[in-house]
């Protein structure tokens, strides 16, 4: 018998953020989820047309920390390495940006695993994302 599959619901802020982000910048997923998973949330919580590319677990032979993803996905958007902030929320987000030369900004969320007291980054509520990466 197959499992039950679970409806995902974005945390409070994100539709809004990105939105706003949307309107001035390029957006890009990268996650270690398998494509058809990804694909399905996306589409469930209708935010897939804001993500101009998106890399998933399926489109690179090592998974994060390698930079592998998201250099692949700079590539497909067509920027530098210094021209791109990847937003994440764990410490393998972190050392992933990190190793392709991005910056790096930390979100609070319900699977964070990064450190409150790391010297490198602090860590962000996502609605705060607008006004950090404009500084507006």
């Amino acid at each position: 018998m197959e499992a039950e599959k679970k409806t995902p619901k974005l945390f409070s802020g994100v539709n809004n953020t990105l939105i706003e982000l949307s309107k001035d910048y390029m957006l890009g997923l990268v996650t270690s989820g398998s494509k058809s998973r990804v694909e399905r949330d996306l589409n469930a919580t209708g935010i897939s047309h804001f993500f101009k590319t998106i890399v998933t677990g399926d489109d690179i032979k090592t998974p994060k920390p390698s930079p592998e993803g998201l250099k692949l996905a700079i590539q497909k958007l067509d920027k530098l390495a210094e021209e791109v902030v990847y937003i994440g929320d764990s410490l393998q987000d972190y050392e992933m940006a990190k190793a392709a030369g991005v910056y790096f900004i930390g979100v609070r969320s319900e699977f964070n695993s990064l450190n409150s007291n790391h010297t490198d980054y602090f860590i962000h509520s996502i609605t705060a994302l607008p006004r950090l990466v404009g500084f507006k």
